[in-house]
C-alpha cells in the first residue's frame, strides 16, 4: 500500500476519535437531512470507487470524484422532510476513518475497508444489545418519509424575549405570576416586537423572561387572608390571593389555597376557590367547621374533611381538601403528596411541546407528492456514476463536476412539495363538571414548513402556544413551523356536561397516552370517551369545526 495519503487520513481519524479515547462527552450529529447526507457521502467515498471498478488502484481525487456523484443526492437529502436520525460522533469518525481509508487503498485493502465498515453498522445493535458497547438511544432509523422540501417565505424569526407584554417584565404585587402559569392578559399585550399570535385570549401563559414573584419549583401557597398562616415550612412559599380573584383561573399561580382564621364569609369567592379545587388544585383548611365562613362549608358540600390531616382528606374533582391546623399536619399532608392534584395533564404548565403520542399523529398526506425531486437526483447519480465509470483522469472529475453542479441547480430551481399540514385536534376533560376542559390542536408541518395565515384564539378562556416560532411576514407576526416540525395550540377552559356519546373505558384511548400525569398519586380513575366541539379554542381554517375525541378522567376515592 503506497498511497501517501494513508498516514495523513489515518492521523485524522485519531483525531476524531480522541475524544472517544480521552472519555470525554460525545456530541451528536444535529438534524436528520444533515446526518443523512453526510452518510451518503461517506457511502459514495467508500464504496463508488469498488462499485464502478473505475481505477485499479485509486488515488486522492478518487475521493472527490465520489463525492461529486453523491451531491445531487445529499443535496436532495439535506433539503428533505426531518426524520429522526441522529448520529453519535464516535460512529461518524468511525465510518470516515474506514471509507476513506479503503478508498485511497489498493484492491483487496479497499475491499476489506469497506466490509470493516458495514460490519461495524451491523454490529452496533447487537453490541449495544450485550452491552459491550453503549448506543445513544438517538441513533436510530428514521421514522418519517422523506420528502424534498423548500423553506417557507418569511423574514427573521422573533426572539421570545422580545414577545413578552411590557406590563409583565416588572413585579406586581396585586396579581402575583408564575412561569408557565395562566394570568390575566394586560391591558397591553405587545412586546418589543408587536404582539404575539395567540394574544386575544382571556388569560395567557406567562412565558419565559417574565417577570414572576412566585417560584417555578416548590410548594406555591395562596393564603386567603390577611393573616398569613405561620405554620408554613421554609420550602413552601407563600403569598396573598389577588383580592379580585373571580375565575379559577386568577389562582392558577398557586398549588394550594390556605384559608385561615380571617377567611371572609364571601359567596363569590367561595364559589371561585371551589371550582379551583375541581379543577386540580388544594384547598387547606386550618379552622374546624365551626370556625369556617357558611358560603365555604356550602362550596365544598360534601368534600368537607371530617377529620384532620391526610386520613380526612376529601377528593373534589380533580383536586383534595385537607386540614392542616399546625405545622406537623402541612408535614404530613405534604409527604403523603396532598399539595398536589390527584390527576392533571402534561399541558397544563407546559413551556415546551410534550411529546406527541404515535396514535395522536395525525395522518399525513401522500408523501409521494414530494418524491419527484428526489426521483430526479437519484437519476442525476446513475448518469454521474456512468460518466465515471466511462472516463479517468481529470477528464472525469471535470466532467462529474460540471453534471453535478447542473444536478443540483436544477434542484435548487425545482419547485417544493405543495402539500399542506396535517391537523389533529382533540379534548381532555379533567374533574368532571366544572373541572378543566384542555382542547388542542396539534400541527404537522409538511417538507415545506408552515406558516399560519390567521392566529388563534381563545377570548373567554386561556390560551398556550407550544413549539411554534414566530416570524416576521411584512408588518405582521405569524406562526411558523419548519419542514416536519410540530406545533400545538392549547385552550383552557371550564368543563360542562360530558360528550352526549360518553361510554365507559378502563383507560383512556392510546390517542391520549401520555398526556395525563398523576401528580398525586391518584390509586383510580373512571374514565369516559367521546366526542364534542371545541368550546374554546377558536382558529380559522385550522382548527376543525365539527368534533373531536374527547376523553373525561374522574378520579376515584375519598
Amino acid at each position: 500500500m503506497r498511497e501517501p495519503a494513508v498516514p495523513c487520513l489515518a492521523l485524522c481519524a485519531a483525531a476524531l476519535l480522541a475524544p472517544a479515547a480521552l472519555a470525554q462527552p460525545l456530541g451528536p450529529w444535529p438534524t436528520a437531512p444533515a446526518a443523512i447526507a453526510a452518510a451518503l457521502a461517506l457511502l459514495a467515498a467508500g464504496a463508488a470507487p469498488i462499485v464502478l471498478g473505475a481505477t485499479r488502484h485509486a488515488r486522492p481525487r478518487t475521493v472527490l470524484d465520489a463525492l461529486l456523484v453523491a451531491a445531487p443526492a445529499a443535496y436532495a437529502v439535506s433539503r428533505a422532510s426531518p426524520a429522526p436520525l441522529v448520529v453519535p460522533w464516535a460512529f461518524v469518525a468511525t465510518a470516515v476513518a474506514l471509507a476513506l481509508v479503503a478508498t485511497a487503498a489498493a484492491g483487496r485493502v479497499r475491499a476489506v475497508g469497506v466490509v470493516a465498515a458495514a460490519a461495524l453498522v451491523a454490529a452496533l445493535p447487537a453490541a449495544d444489545a450485550a452491552g459491550v458497547l453503549r448506543v445513544p438511544t438517538t441513533l436510530r432509523a428514521p421514522t418519517a418519509p422523506l420528502a424534498f422540501a423548500a423553506g417557507v417565505a418569511t423574514g427573521p424569526a422573533v426572539e421570545r424575549g422580545a414577545l413578552v407584554p411590557r406590563a409583565w417584565r416588572r413585579v406586581d404585587p396585586s396579581s402575583p405570576r408564575r412561569v408557565g402559569c395562566y394570568a390575566r392578559r394586560p391591558d397591553d399585550a405587545a412586546g418589543s416586537e408587536g404582539t404575539p399570535p395567540g394574544a386575544e385570549a382571556r388569560f395567557l401563559a406567562v412565558p419565559e423572561g417574565a417577570a414572576a414573584d412566585l417560584p417555578r419549583a416548590g410548594t406555591v401557597v395562596g393564603a386567603w387572608s390577611r393573616a398569613l398562616p405561620e405554620a408554613g415550612p421554609a420550602e413552601v412559599a407563600l403569598a396573598l390571593v389577588p383580592p379580585r380573584a373571580d375565575d379559577p383561573r386568577d389562582l392558577e399561580a398557586f398549588d394550594v389555597v390556605w384559608a385561615g382564621p380571617d377567611t371572609p364569609d364571601d359567596p363569590r369567592a367561595a364559589a371561585t376557590v371551589a371550582s379551583f379545587v375541581r379543577r386540580g388544585g388544594v384547598l387547606w383548611l386550618t379552622e374546624s367547621p365551626e370556625h369556617t365562613p357558611s358560603s365555604l362549608r356550602r362550596a365544598l358540600g360534601a368534600a368537607w374533611p371530617d377529620a384532620p390531616g391526610p386520613a380526612g382528606a376529601r377528593s373534589l374533582g380533580a383536586g383534595r381538601v385537607v386540614r392542616v391546623p399546625d405545622a406537623a399536619a402541612v408535614a404530613a399532608a405534604r409527604a403523603a403528596r396532598l399539595d398536589r392534584p390527584w390527576i392533571a395533564t402534561v399541558l397544563d404548565r407546559a413551556l415546551e411541546p410534550p411529546a406527541l403520542p404515535p396514535a395522536l399523529r395525525p395522518d399525513a398526506a401522500d408523501p409521494a407528492t414530494g418524491r419527484a425531486p428526489l426521483r430526479t437526483a437519484l437519476l442525476a447519480t446513475l448518469v454521474l456514476a456512468w460518466a465515471a465509470a466511462a472516463l479517468a483522469g481529470r477528464r472525469r472529475t471535470v466532467t462529474l463536476a460540471v453534471l453535478a453542479a447542473a444536478a443540483v441547480g436544477t434542484l435548487a430551481v425545482g419547485p417544493a412539495s405543495p402539500r399542506a399540514p396535517a391537523v389533529a385536534a382533540f379534548a381532555l376533560e379533567v374533574g368532571g363538571v366544572g373541572g378543566r376542559r384542555v382542547e388542542g390542536v396539534v400541527v404537522v408541518a409538511g417538507p415545506a414548513g408552515y406558516l399560519a395565515s390567521t392566529d388563534p384564539s381563545a377570548p373567554a378562556d386561556a390560551l398556550r402556544v407550544l413549539g411554534f416560532r414566530v416570524v416576521r411576514d411584512g408588518a405582521s407576526l405569524r406562526l411558523s413551523l419548519p419542514p416536519g416540525g410540530e406545533g400545538w395550540v392549547v385552550a383552557d377552559a371550564v368543563a360542562g356536561l360530558p360528550p352526549t356519546d360518553a361510554e365507559r373505558v378502563t383507560a383512556p384511548p392510546g390517542w391520549a397516552d401520555g398526556l395525563f400525569e398523576r401528580p398525586g398519586g391518584a390509586s383510580g380513575m373512571g374514565v369516559e370517551t367521546g366526542r364534542s366541539g371545541l368550546s374554546a379554542l377558536r382558529w380559522p381554517g385550522v382548527a376543525p369545526e365539527g368534533s373531536v375525541p374527547t376523553v373525561v378522567v374522574r378520579p376515584q376515592g375519598p
